[in-house]
């Protein structure tokens, strides 16, 4: 091995590194409704493809729709990114991530699981690398209702 594949084989675990880094990044501002963080992990021409829950071509009509689901919503909840599958091509990279998803409404009763796959794109736009098209799918939606000495489990 000679120094220019060590150099590039390193370059490409740190983009790996910083690629999860930005991911893990967004599921925290997204759960610690830190929505100016959401914002910073994403190209300004970014696609946000989240199936039913809606196609954003514009970031600021997504994080505008969360922020204001935010205002509403009285669940918590948190957001688990794991097993990715990361490649790197010079400044653009691809990447899947199995993705859980938990979260509990003391106030009404509820809870929710759900495992989907994140399927991305990123860039590496002035040395970060940034989220370019994001989709998630479904695999498993969970919702258990408490009311009184009832308990109702719906799988989807």
């Amino acid at each position: 091995m000679n120094d220019k594949d060590l150099a590039e084989r390193i370059a490409t675990l740190e983009a790996i590194e910083a690629i999860k880094a930005t991911k893990n990044k967004y599921f925290r501002a997204l759960d610690q409704e830190l929505f100016a963080e959401v914002y910073e992990c994403f190209t300004s021409d970014a696609v946000i493809d989240y199936g039913p829950a809606g196609v954003y071509k514009q970031v600021s009509d997504f994080v505008n729709m969360i922020s204001d689901y935010a205002k509403t919503n009285t669940a918590k909840g948190i957001h688990q990114g794991y097993n990715p599958e990361i490649a790197v091509s010079g400044n653009s990279a691809t990447a899947k991530w199995v993705c859980s998803y938990a979260s509990v409404d003391t106030s009404k009763g509820v809870s929710y699981k759900q495992t989907g796959v994140y399927e991305d794109q990123f860039a590496k736009v002035d040395g970060q690398w940034l989220i370019k098209y994001t989709s998630n799918r479904a695999v498993f939606n969970e919702t258990t209702i408490v009311d009184g000495d009832s308990v109702t489990v719906t799988l989807g």
